[in-house]
């Protein structure tokens, strides 16, 4: 939604607007909270590597479902399966494998930065919105 300039909108146009508005923030929120779940798991991940070379030739719990594991000896832990998108793996030294999680946590960092300007955004409209409906009430 452009940038509205509220002061040319009757009233029923102004909550109108400002109710659009307020459902385009809470998408805003909503995919927020998706994305920095999405780093935090990147973060998980990345500590997990950092751990691979204490797990070689030690006993780990390899999850097979919720709440369910069996004990498996970790074996060579110097090449990971890499989800690279789009249902494809891709086998990466564990130094690539670090790499490219770093990219993907640098790309969820950028698509962060830009959902954060377009909230900015909708919640200056809303505020100016607001603004003109108690200029109209009175």
């Amino acid at each position: 939604m452009a940038n509205e300039n509220a002061e040319s909108y009757d009233y029923e146009t102004v909550n109108y607007l400002r109710q659009a508005y307020q459902s385009r923030y809470e998408e805003l929120s909503k995919a927020m909270d998706m994305e920095l779940s999405r780093l935090e798991k990147l973060g998980q991940v990345l500590e997990s590597l950092n751990k691979t070379e204490k797990l070689a030739k030690n006993k780990v719990l390899y999850p097979i479902g919720e709440g369910y594991y069996f004990e498996a000896e970790a074996g060579d832990l110097s090449n990971i399966l890499v989800h690279v998108g789009g249902g494809y793996y891709v086998e990466k030294g564990l130094d690539d494998a670090k790499s490219f999680l770093g990219l993907s946590a640098k790309k969820e960092q950028a698509v962060i930065s830009q959902i954060m300007k377009a909230k900015d955004e909708v919640e200056e409209n809303i505020v100016r919105l607001e603004y003109q409906s108690a200029s109209q009430n009175y």
